[in-house]
């Protein structure tokens, strides 16, 4: 699959009225994309698209830890305003944390999209 196939197969999913259309084999799909790094199979091992309970009731399909209800969003919604990691200070010392904060930021967004309510 190439990018746009990839990408237009995200744009299909996202926009899906409801969850069905959110496929449980996207990981894999972006390993087929981005190569089999070992940084990009251990992502694959260690994610999956799943449903996660809502704390208000009903759940939600997302891309979360593998057997565990931890959406991605989440994890990277809970690390907005903390302290920048050392290792990407090191690597992008002209990076202020308000930055750090607002990459975070962007990707807990692009991850929501992708995101369905069960169906009522």
């Amino acid at each position: 699959m190439n990018r746009k196939e990839i990408l237009d197969r995200i744009a299909a999913f996202a926009v899906a009225d409801n969850a069905q259309g959110v496929p449980d084999d996207l990981i894999e799909v972006l390993v087929d994309y981005g190569s089999a790094t070992v940084e990009n199979l251990n992502m694959s091992q260690r994610l999956e698209v799943g449903w996660v309970p809502e704390l208000t009731g009903g759940s939600s399909k997302a891309v979360k830890i593998k057997g565990k209800n931890i959406r991605v969003s989440d994890l990277l919604n809970t690390a907005e305003n903390r302290p920048l990691p050392t290792a990407v200070a090191e690597r992008y010392p002209s990076l202020s944390q308000e930055e750090w904060n607002a990459a975070l930021r962007f990707a807990t967004l692009v991850l929501t999209l992708l995101e369905h309510d069960s169906p009522t």
